[in-house]
């Protein structure tokens, strides 16, 4: 790694996040497609281990004055993440089609 490298550490909901993604693929679709997705996000996860400031602030986060929650897409899923000081920190990663309130409401309450 060079030393402009950030680690990158999913936190365990993350990791939970990206487990259901592919149970509920592996389910719904295949195994094959369930793999395929599980590769993309860990590929785009692993990424931001170089310039994570490219990823965009959350609108609905930016709405409440929250302000250190970036993301990144990859269709149709939002990784949420921040950066804090030589790392980054993957917090969740939710279906974007979904309303970013109803599951950070039910995550918070359960």
């Amino acid at each position: 790694m060079s030393n402009n490298a950030f680690d990158v550490l999913l936190t365990s909901e993350a990791e939970d996040d990206l487990f259901e993604i592919f149970l509920y693929i592996m389910h719904t679709d295949s195994l094959e497609q369930a793999k395929i997705a599980r590769i993309k996000l860990e590929k785009k996860i692993v990424s931001l281990s170089s310039m994570p400031e490219r990823g965009k602030y959350t609108p609905e986060l930016l709405q409440l004055g929250i302000s250190t929650i970036r993301e990144l897409n990859v269709h149709p899923w939002r990784i949420f993440y921040r950066i804090k000081d030589d790392h980054v920190e993957v917090a969740a990663i939710f279906d974007g089609r979904r309303n970013l309130e109803d599951i950070l409401l039910n995550r918070l309450v359960m």
